[in-house]
């Protein structure tokens, strides 16, 4: 016991953290950069810091039980479409591949590898909430998040460029082929900087470096031009004024993010700002009905009654739609609606039951040492929450940071409180 006790000292897991967080925005979208896939790099680190939390954690069940209720059900769900019902489509390959703008090689996963990833992510954010007991650990890893994504924003990556017949419309997605998902990149580095922010207590400098992680947070959001980022920072930043009680942290809090906006906006390049104007004006998103999600909702919920009671199968949502023109953009753009079509009312109530108990841990956090830490965390979830309105998130890295970020802190600071 004594020489497994020492291992456990031994271990940096630290610098483990760290170097997962900062690796965590290295996607395809970096390939130019290296002969080497670098997006494996994360997979590969997470797999570290699960095993970690499975042999050393002090509670490695710290989410609420009604979320472990539903991702029990949810990974019942995905064996049973493809081990009973669908097993001919559980290919563990690629499926095709495609060039994007640049070279930039888009490669077609089989069903088998991208459940392979949700359950990987999924376990990471359970071990991740299980580590956060350790206020070090927190900070690491926001630090890490936001010096990756800085990496990314200064080493370049994929840059989308769509021209229309009034302008060409340029989005930066850094690390990944999508710009959607640089942008909740850069929402998930503001919300992990606010929460190390308000567990750091009187640190100045810690208090000064996260501050810089929640900059390049927004120059993410902002050149990204995702729409959902945008309005997820806004409601987080409402939510956060809403709870901060006194009116001296309001006004601090007020102060911080101007100068988080304004530092952003100053560091943005001038071709990304045209565009950012563009998609941000009222008329346009009148007339591409939210980039085509009205239409997409609308087609899926005339669909209803084929997949209402057992859902369609995880990862195939598109199947209830094909035929029609929205088939071709795949995915529902609804996280909640994405739900729904997979698992049927059951799996949805079960994941509204799991965000419920999310957000019930995080609201009856009381800790007079760090109180602005329950305001953050509701916070981060209602960030996060209005990503799901608008992106399909779930089998995204970045969902299962936040989720267990909130769900271990939550309960850690309970327990200590």
């Amino acid at each position: 016991m004594t020489g497994r006790t020492q291992w456990h000292r031994s271990v940096p897991v630290h610098a483990l953290l760290f170097l997962t967080m900062f690796f965590s925005t290295w996607g395809s979208g970096m390939q130019k950069l290296s002969p080497v896939d670098l997006s494996k790099i994360f997979p590969l680190l997470s797999a570290l810091v699960i095993l970690y939390a499975v042999l050393f954690a002090k509670r490695k069940m710290v989410f609420p039980r009604a979320f472990n209720w539903f991702a029990a059900f949810y990974v019942l769900h995905m064996i049973a479409a493809y081990g009973l019902i669908f097993p001919g489509e559980l290919q563990f390959g690629f499926t095709g591949s495609a060039t994007r703008g640049a070279d930039f090689l888009v490669r077609s996963e089989g069903a088998g590898i991208a459940c392979s990833r949700i359950l990987l992510f999924m376990a990471f954010g359970y071990a991740l909430a299980a580590l956060l007991w350790d206020r070090r650990r927190l900070r690491w890893a926001a630090i890490g998040y936001g010096a990756g994504l800085l990496a990314v924003l200064a080493l370049g990556g994929y840059v989308s460029t769509e021209v229309s017949r009034t302008s060409a419309e340029v989005r930066n997605a850094g690390g990944f082929l999508d710009p959607n998902s640089f942008g909740f990149a850069g929402l998930t580095a503001v919300s992990l900087a606010l929460l190390a922010w308000a567990d750091a207590g009187k640190e100045p400098r810690l208090k000064a470096v996260l501050g810089a992680v929640a900059i390049t947070g927004g120059l993410a959001v902002l050149q990204s031009g995702s729409r959902a980022a945008m309005m997820g920072c806004l409601f987080l930043f409402i939510v956060i004024m809403l709870c901060t009680d006194r009116m001296s942290r309001k006004m601090n809090m007020l102060v911080a993010g101007g100068l988080v906006a304004l530092v952003a906006f100053t560091f943005m390049p001038g071709t990304m700002l045209e565009s950012l104007k563009e998609r941000t004006s009222i008329g346009r998103m009148r007339a591409d009905r939210g980039a085509n999600r009205l239409d997409i909702w609308s087609n899926y919920l005339a669909e209803l009654p084929s997949y209402a009671v057992t859902g369609v199968g995880i990862l195939r949502s598109k199947e209830v739609i094909r035929g029609t023109y929205t088939a071709e953009f795949a995915i529902t753009h609804n996280q909640y609606l994405e739900i729904l079509v997979e698992t049927g009312f059951a799996g949805m109530a079960l994941f509204l039951a799991a965000l419920a108990g999310l957000w019930r841990a995080a609201s009856s956090l009381r800790d007079p040492g760090r109180p602005l830490m329950r305001p953050m965390l509701l916070a981060a979830l209602v960030g996060l929450f209005t990503e799901f309105m608008f992106i399909n998130t779930f089998y995204s890295r970045d969902t299962w940071i936040m989720l267990g970020a909130v769900a271990g802190l939550a309960h850690h600071r309970r327990s200590d409180g």
